[in-house]
């Protein structure tokens, strides 16, 4: 997904796909263009909220080999003491955790390329 138009994918929370203000942090396009998915394009997440989710639609990848998640990622978090991020894939019957923030705070000074054999 290049991210040019949006893929439609559900969100909760303030989950939304648009260009980003560039506020606390944030970037002022996406890694490829203008827009992106983001939590709060207009700036930080609240304290003390649930969990919100993005989710994509069905994705076929059973009838392929050597499968894997790779995006670009821009993610200022506080210590997983406090804030919670995961990334979660569906195997068809059940959700699996792929990665789950458990450090301190960080700021990405860019964006990072990451890379999740699923």
């Amino acid at each position: 997904f290049n991210m040019d138009t949006n893929p439609g994918w559900t969100t909760t929370g303030q989950w939304a796909y648009g260009v980003p203000a560039g506020v606390g942090g944030d970037p002022t396009s996406g890694y490829t263009g203008a827009n992106v998915y983001g939590y709060n394009l207009n700036g930080q997440y609240a304290n003390n909220i649930p969990q919100y989710a993005l989710t994509t639609g069905v994705i076929d990848a059973s009838n392929a080999n050597n499968v894997s998640l790779r995006f670009q990622r821009l993610l200022g978090i506080e210590s997983s003491t406090y804030d919670h991020a995961s990334i979660e894939v569906f195997n068809g019957s059940t959700w699996q955790q792929i990665w789950n923030h458990t450090g301190g705070s960080f700021l990405d000074s860019g964006w990072q390329a990451q890379n999740f054999d699923i």
